[in-house]
């Protein structure tokens, strides 16, 4: 309440500034569990070591009629392709396993680097053909004469 008149004062002060919430309201609110400045956050996870199969993919598998199996990879920063057979106790990289299929999308192989194995699969790239789809027959117009090809 503001008072506007002084001589109606009547003895009682008038403050303009309201009394202080009392702390006690707050405290649920403020609690140590809810605030959110007093919160820990939790430490960051591990970070995962980088593969080293990201760099390399998968462009064909072969098994001859001896039973060796021959694994080719492209590596995807230099382009430079590399032949691994499960008979070459020699080479760091190790067939560990290579399920073959004459569906590209269900071929895969497993390859080791150094202990370290890695999957890999076809991938589809832009180089690849692309799956035939259905194109619409040409539309023929009243005049035989204009045939209009199928829009895309």
């Amino acid at each position: 309440m503001i008072c506007l008149f002084s001589s109606y004062s009547g003895g009682s002060t008038c403050s303009a500034l309201p009394e202080a919430i009392p702390s006690a309201r707050f405290q649920n609110v403020w609690c140590a569990e809810k605030n959110p400045f007093l919160r820990q956050a939790p430490p960051p996870g591990p970070v995962p070591a980088e593969s080293w199969a990201r760099d390399w993919s998968l462009a064909g598998i072969y098994k001859s009629t001896d039973g060796v199996v021959s694994v080719f990879l492209k590596s995807k920063t230099t382009g430079m392709h590399r032949q691994i057979q499960n008979n070459d106790a020699n080479d760091r990289f190790q067939i560990v396993e290579a399920r073959l299929h004459r569906n590209r999308d269900s071929a895969q192989v497993t390859l080791s680097l150094d202990g370290v194995t890695a999957d890999f699969g076809f991938e589809f790239t832009p180089a690849m053909p692309a799956p035939p789809s259905a194109v619409a027959p040409p539309s023929i117009s009243k005049r035989r004469a204009l045939i209009t090809p199928p829009q895309p």
